[in-house]
């Protein structure tokens, strides 16, 4: 792997892969990728849901390289997607690094979109795309979890631009649509109606969502009281359109993950009547 910020090898990784329900049980029906993006074989922690581990092998992303996900479930299938660890893009000596994600959700399909946390290095150029689609009786819970700079070591995120970009359609309709562009020492970091100097920013979407999703989240502690959790942050939720958003901010992505992950564990028995179970590859 490239040392932080040094450009060698530019990569151009591509991943396809196709959920489907085979009797109940969803199955990894097609699978196809190109250069150092990939999945291990399904889990099955709970049952018929599928579980699957994105990789990207090298371990980071500099500018340069293109990635993109194309994930596709088809029926009933049921998948949880995440990554054993956080995904790493560095700095750039000039060029973008590309991120585009797109998602297809058929039938009455569900997807859970789970990544760990993404962490941006001071001196990237990063562009994050992610696109899903729904059919009616669809659904769609998933999180971005972004962490600017490298807060631990006292590197501030001081140069640098990040894009980001997020979509939700259903059947043509947009459900939620986004887009931040995020500058390394700009005001954004630090103000009021920005980041306010937070350094960890999070976004969990239920699509669709509804009063009562709404209702259940306002009804929880969301404090850090009591909670093995003990940093500061900043937690909200809103109902926008057909949208249930959460927001977060805190100086630590794990504060930002055990909240969304508590906001998921008391909505996932009312979105695909399942309790929780967290991926094992957490706990590694």
């Amino acid at each position: 792997m490239a040392e932080p910020g040094v450009l060698s090898k530019n990569w151009v990784a591509k991943l396809d892969l196709e959920l489907a329900d085979n009797g109940g049980k969803t199955v990894l029906k097609h699978r196809k990728h190109q250069g150092p993006l990939m999945v291990q074989k399904p889990f099955y922690p709970e049952g018929e849901l599928c579980h699957l581990y994105v990789l990207h092998p090298p371990g980071g992303v500099v500018g340069g390289d293109q990635l993109e996900i194309n994930l596709t479930l088809h029926g009933q299938a049921q998948g949880l997607i995440t990554t054993p660890g956080a995904n790493k893009f560095y700095r750039s000596s000039g060029q973008f690094a590309h991120l585009n994600q797109f998602i297809n959700l058929s039938g009455q399909s569900s997807l859970e979109w789970m990544p760990q946390e993404t962490i941006y290095f001071s001196g990237c150029q990063v562009q994050v795309k992610t696109v899903v689609n729904l059919n009616e009786g669809g659904h769609f819970s998933g999180w971005e979890i972004s962490c600017f700079g490298q807060p631990a070591s006292d590197v501030a995120f001081e140069k640098g631009i990040c894009h980001q970009h997020f979509e939700i359609w259903q059947q043509g309709t947009p459900l939620f649509m986004e887009r931040n562009k995020i500058g390394g020492g700009q005001d954004i970091l630090a103000a009021s109606w920005g980041l306010q100097g937070y350094t960890t920013l999070g976004t969990f979407i239920v699509a669709p969502g509804t009063q009562t999703m709404l209702e259940m989240v306002q009804n929880l502690n969301l404090k850090n009281k009591n909670e093995d959790v003990s940093q500061d942050g900043i937690v909200t939720v809103t109902l926008l359109d057909n949208s249930l958003v959460c927001r977060a901010m805190a100086y630590e992505a794990q504060w930002v993950k055990h909240k969304f992950s508590k906001i998921w564990k008391v909505l996932r028995p009312r979105t695909i009547k399942k309790e929780a179970i967290l991926p094992r590859i957490w706990s590694t």
